[in-house]
């Protein structure tokens, strides 16, 4: 018998791969002279498997786990490359946070633990990979 709690649980995910070649790349040296840098081909792997829960009318969970680098932990990505020829790739808890919406204050969000950004983010500006810690309030 399956609990009712799972049938509230919706899951959701995506995969994707992709190659990535970067060329003519160049680094500027104390001098100011230029020195050549080999050109970078990788492949890359992106997974990310989602959870979101109602609790109650007023209060819902949200979990995001995915891959990142292995050796730097990345905040603003998801991309794993594929290198070390069989080893096992990193999976990280991205997002797990707790939204609370009360009824008697209708336009009020608060959610605590490590959410989507929700900075208004731009090419230059608060990557949209980025997930802020703590605790945000809104009230629209």
């Amino acid at each position: 018998m399956i609990p009712k709690w799972v049938n509230r649980v919706k899951v959701s995910g995506d995969l994707r791969l992709r190659y990535e070649g970067i060329y003519n790349r160049k680094e500027r040296q104390r001098d100011g002279s230029t020195k050549d840098i080999d050109d970078r081909n990788q492949y890359r792997i992106r997974a990310r498997l989602f959870f979101d829960a109602p609790i109650t009318d007023e209060i819902s969970t949200h979990f995001m786990i995915c891959t990142n680098q292995d050796e730097h932990w990345e905040a603003t990505t998801t991309n794993q490359s594929f290198t070390d020829d069989f080893s096992d790739k990193g999976i990280y808890l991205h997002r797990a946070y707790a939204t609370c919406k009360p009824g008697w204050l209708k336009g009020l969000e608060v959610s605590a633990g490590k959410f989507k950004n929700t900075f208004l983010h731009t090419d230059i500006m608060w990557d949209p990979d980025v997930n802020p810690e703590g605790i945000y309030e809104r009230y629209q």
